[in-house]
């Protein structure tokens, strides 16, 4: 019993510094040569971008990534753009997301009051309308971001493959 119990732990120590391997080669160098030298277009880009951003927001957990393979095969976009963006609710950002959703939804229902954390003030009431206020938030933060994520993207690639185009075509005359 001890030695497979043994075997198990080496084994996923060997798969955790694997992992970590890994993680630690992706370079920015890599992932600036995935996204601009990609046969993708600007917009086709973007609009993944965009997506899994959107994605990323709502609060859907637990459905994120089969949403994203469904609308990144319907909508025939880039799948690893958008399995790579809408992990922005990763645990480090979760919080920021969470309150920002929640902060939004005060501005846009109008309920701007500090809930507190009185515990005599936890009626189905008050539950509902926090409950709303997030769900509502979070919807309007996604699209916000995703739209605006999209365009910066597109910008972005737009104007660095135009400059690495213009710079290729003069290494080539030269």
């Amino acid at each position: 019993m001890y030695g497979k119990i043994k075997n198990i732990t080496v084994l996923m120590k060997e798969k955790i510094s694997q992992a970590y391997r890994r993680i630690r080669s992706v370079r920015i160098k890599d992932i600036k040569k995935f996204f601009y030298d990609s046969n993708d277009s600007n917009l086709k880009l973007s609009m993944s971008v965009s997506t899994g951003i959107l994605i990323g927001i709502l609060p859907i957990w637990g459905f994120q990534t089969i949403l994203a393979l469904f609308l990144s095969l319907t909508l025939k976009l880039n799948k690893a753009v958008i399995l790579t963006t809408f992990n922005i609710s990763t645990p480090p950002l979760t919080p920021v997301v969470i309150l920002a959703s929640y902060f939004t939804g005060g501005l846009i229902t109008g309920n701007n009051t500090d809930p507190g954390f009185d515990s005599s003030n936890t009626d189905i009431s008050f539950t509902q309308i926090n409950i709303y206020r997030y769900i509502t938030g979070s919807i309007i933060l996604a699209v916000l971001l995703s739209v605006l994520s999209g365009i910066a993207t597109f910008l972005l690639l737009s104007v660095y493959r135009k400059r690495n185009k213009i710079m290729t075509e003069n290494i080539n005359n030269n």
